[in-house]
């Protein structure tokens, strides 16, 4: 008898530990969508862009952008890595992206960007997560289950596979639900990063290897 409920404890016990423990992640599936392009932004405004390309540091490349570059891009359209974050919508997909000079690399700025309190005039103060950062963008280690790099890897294609004139695959920073869809991406020969434009226009970024010149005024 005393051997029966000994048993029977260790048992239960056994039974309690396992269901204690944390569900393990399942990682993301992901595949390539298209064909690697050219990474650009047009401002509309400026009638001017700018082509990226990623710097030469071995361990985490940063984005960098001029007046040219042959380096080329691909998006992986990925599954939800979690509940935390938003289904899709007609037009979009969710994922990452690499730089075919980094295959096991992803595209990673620094920080997300949340939305604080209103001012007095009525804008949206925005803060960085984590705190004091400048959003930079390297590429890293691509993230497989949910994390704060996953948050940080995950971007969002517009306008994929779109049959209308002018409309090229747009890229965004999505992040997690709750986090802003930072819709700019700005760069210059020293870094590079994703913005939400409130009070300045628009610096557009697009997967593509050319912007023909019928359609700068389009976009």
């Amino acid at each position: 008898m005393t051997s029966f409920r000994l048993f029977t404890f260790f048992a239960l016990a056994l039974v309690a530990t396992v269901l204690a423990s944390p569900v393990p992640e399942h990682s993301i599936s992901c595949k390539p969508v298209g064909h690697a392009t050219k990474l650009v932004n047009y401002n509309e405004e400026y009638r001017s862009s700018h082509w990226f390309r990623t710097d030469d540091n071995a361990k985490h490349p940063r984005l960098l952008a001029g007046n040219s570059s042959t380096e080329k891009f691909q998006f992986y359209h990925c599954s939800l890595p979690s509940d935390k974050y938003s289904k899709e919508w007609k037009g979009a997909i969710f994922g990452q992206l690499r730089s075919v000079k980094h295959p096991g690399l992803c595209m990673t700025p620094n920080n997300v960007e949340v939305e604080g309190p209103y001012t007095n005039d009525g804008w949206i103060n925005v803060e960085t997560v984590p705190p004091n950062t400048d959003g930079t963008i390297t590429f890293q280690k691509c993230a497989t289950t949910d994390s704060e790099v996953m948050r940080r890897q995950w971007l969002v294609l517009e306008n994929y596979n779109s049959s209308k004139s002018c409309s090229f695959p747009r890229l965004q920073q999505k992040g997690r639900k709750g986090d802003m869809t930072l819709i700019g991406l700005d760069g210059g020969s020293k870094g590079s990063s994703f913005y939400f434009p409130f009070k300045e226009s628009t610096w557009a970024a697009y997967l593509h290897d050319t912007l023909p010149a019928s359609c700068k005024d389009k976009l």
